[in-house]
């Protein structure tokens, strides 16, 4: 689903986008090809693919993280992705596909930005608005760290728990 974000990048002059991957050859020449298209294949670098305990050390050094799904049902449309967790690790502002969880995530604990992930402007806009301002994205880092103290896993599996446990008293009842 990154095409509407490649295409994004032909309204954003002062911006490039970084795809870290170590499956490029098995899905990447699409995206080459389109970056072409574009004109814009000055703007789009490919980074070599790290170890899973390496993904958030490589992702400190952006400016932002992206995180984007096609939406053809519900368990993508409720989706909350590791990357979210990974770019909050990393301490960065996170730009997401506004889907109800990512959304939750964004807006509860004011960590970056959405957008419509089928909209290549609308990804733009999410992007030009984290570039120009400053406070913002800063205010942003620094809850991403507060934001993933209080996603902390324990914490959810005993929500989860929790939920069963009632689900399962009232089936008793």
């Amino acid at each position: 689903m990154l095409e509407p974000v490649i295409e994004a990048f032909q309204y954003l002059p002062n911006a490039v986008f970084a795809i870290r991957t170590p499956y490029w050859e098995a899905f990447g020449e699409p995206y080459e090809v389109l970056a072409k298209e574009l004109g814009i294949e000055d703007k789009i670098f490919r980074l070599k693919g790290v170890p899973s305990a390496k993904i958030v050390e490589s992702a400190s050094g952006a400016d932002c993280g992206l995180w984007t799904l096609p939406n053809p049902c519900r368990n993508f449309y409720l989706a909350l992705g590791n990357k979210i967790f990974e770019y909050l690790a990393a301490g960065l502002p996170i730009l997401v596909a506004n889907y109800p969880e990512a959304r939750r995530v964004v807006e509860g604990h004011d960590v970056g930005l959405m957008f419509d992930p089928y909209d290549p402007k609308a990804i733009a806009e999410s992007i030009r608005t984290l570039q120009d301002d400053t406070a913002g994205r800063t205010r942003m880092q620094q809850n991403a760290k507060i934001a993933l103290a209080a996603l902390d896993a324990d914490r959810e599996w005993d929500k989860l728990v929790a939920l069963y446990d009632e689900i399962g008293q009232r089936h008793i009842a």
